[in-house]
């Protein structure tokens, strides 16, 4: 069974769907028994949101920026999974680090955390954005079946342009920015501090921080869209 086009026109998908995509498999389609390769798929991506729901607890606990923790060492230790993170998780991340400073901070931070507490164990309610679902399979080195694309095909130097166009949009609003793109603000900084992919080394080999300080270990490569 082939993948439906309804797949391109979604924004974000949950991780169930995301895992069959990823394995060129039908979401739709009724599988009596999931396939070894699907679950060991998704149990990754469950334990990477997991560490994302973990490292985001801490750092917001301990009044610490996320993009000046490297996820990968927070706990003394290498993490198993790269981390990945949810719409909804980036959306109020954001609200959170906008209202420091200001007298709603300690009413967003006790809501954040407790939204990751409730989270933690809610992981195939949440759903994940193309941006963030591309960002994981390329510092993982997932090939996938289904090329989670955005709407429009951009080069590394053109999406840094687009994010800077943005940026001016938005009068230098990162959040407004991350909250346009679907992904965190220190993500943002990241596509606008990348050097040009010809000055970069690929074979560069750095911790993962998905919230934007760490050089990818490998630039992102277009998934496979074959079948």
């Amino acid at each position: 069974m082939e993948i439906s086009n309804y797949w391109d026109t979604v924004p974000d998908y949950t991780g169930t769907e995301a895992a069959y995509l990823i394995l060129g498999i039908e979401p739709e389609q009724k599988v009596n028994e999931p396939l070894s390769s699907f679950n060991h798929l998704y149990r990754r991506m469950k334990l990477a949101f997991i560490d994302t729901c973990a490292h985001y607890r801490y750092c917001t606990e301990n009044e610490r920026d996320w993009d000046a923790i490297s996820p990968a060492y927070w706990n003394g230790e290498e993490l198993e999974t790269n981390e990945l993170a949810s719409v909804q998780m980036i959306t109020l991340a954001n609200q959170c680090l906008d209202a420091r400073g200001d007298s709603s901070y300690c009413a967003f931070k006790e809501f954040f955390l407790g939204w990751l507490d409730q989270a933690i164990d809610q992981f195939e309610s949440q759903r994940f954005s193309r941006e963030e679902l591309r960002y994981w399979l390329g510092v993982n080195q997932i090939a996938s079946r289904y090329a989670f694309q955005m709407e429009v095909q951009l080069s590394p130097e053109e999406r840094r342009a687009a994010v800077k166009e943005l940026l001016i949009r938005y009068e230098g609003n990162k959040s407004a920015v991350a909250q346009h793109l679907g992904i965190s603000r220190q993500r943002v900084a990241q596509l606008v501090a990348e050097k040009p992919t010809s000055d970069r080394n690929p074979l560069r080999n750095t911790s993962h921080n998905p919230f934007g300080v760490s050089i990818r270990k490998s630039e992102i490569e277009e998934p496979d869209s074959g079948n």
